[in-house]
């Protein structure tokens, strides 16, 4: 199967490194390595949009204008199927947050 492709934002981007699952079994565990390792930023991007991690890793902060580009990444059907299920939990459940609105109109649609 063809992998699919998402123009993703930095903030889209660690918004999904969060929401990712962090159990599961082994193959399903081995494709999570990869989908974050995409959504991982290079050192190249740190550097270009300013990415600050606070001292306690809690904060990330980014230059703001320089961060609307976006970055093409393409997810296996495993992992674009992790996180459709996972969006579709969180609206099923009450619990979608502003964050993951973008989110959910580039991986499921919108109206």
């Amino acid at each position: 199967m063809e992998d699919k492709n998402y123009d993703l934002r930095i903030e889209e981007r660690l918004v999904l490194l969060e929401l990712l699952p962090k159990t599961g079994n082994f193959l399903t565990l081995k494709s999570l390595r990869r989908g974050r390792e995409r959504l991982a930023l290079s050192d190249e991007e740190i550097k270009k949009f300013k990415v600050k991690i606070s001292e306690d890793r809690n904060t990330v902060r980014w230059d703001v204008e320089a961060a609307k580009e976006t970055t093409n990444i393409s997810f296996s059907d495993s992992i674009n199927d992790i996180i459709i299920s996972t969006l579709k939990k969180l609206n099923n459940d009450n619990t979608l947050e502003e964050k993951h609105f973008s989110l959910y109109e580039k991986f499921i649609g919108g109206w």
